[in-house]
């Protein structure tokens, strides 16, 4: 399905996101690029996957997407690349996203 939206919705944001990490990629600075999946709320940080490859989730929650940034913020491990974060265990589904909003509620 990214192919498709890359190609028509969102052709301009996914334009201005690869402009974006180029500028990144060429500061000099010691950078990591991380793409979340579509993010929803959460209470906790729960159970999610951090890759330099593709990843299978549609959604992340923002408390695994704010834990992540902690993480690179203060190690290296992937320092230099772009990685993928995705919530592996609680994640709503689509319909759910939907539902919630479309009429506030899950």
């Amino acid at each position: 399905m990214q192919p498709l939206l890359a190609r028509t919705i969102g052709r301009s944001t996914y334009t201005d996101m690869r402009a974006m990490e180029q500028i990144v990629r060429d500061s000099g600075l010691n950078w990591t690029v991380i793409r979340s999946s579509g993010l929803f709320d959460a209470g906790h940080v729960s159970p999610y996957e951090v890759s330099d490859g593709p990843l299978d989730g549609v959604f992340t929650s923002r408390a695994d997407l704010a834990h992540c940034l902690l993480a690179q913020a203060s190690e290296d491990r992937f320092a230099g690349r772009t990685i993928e974060i995705t919530t592996s265990e609680g994640a709503p589904t689509l319909l759910q996203v939907i539902r919630r909003e479309a009429f506030g509620r899950s």
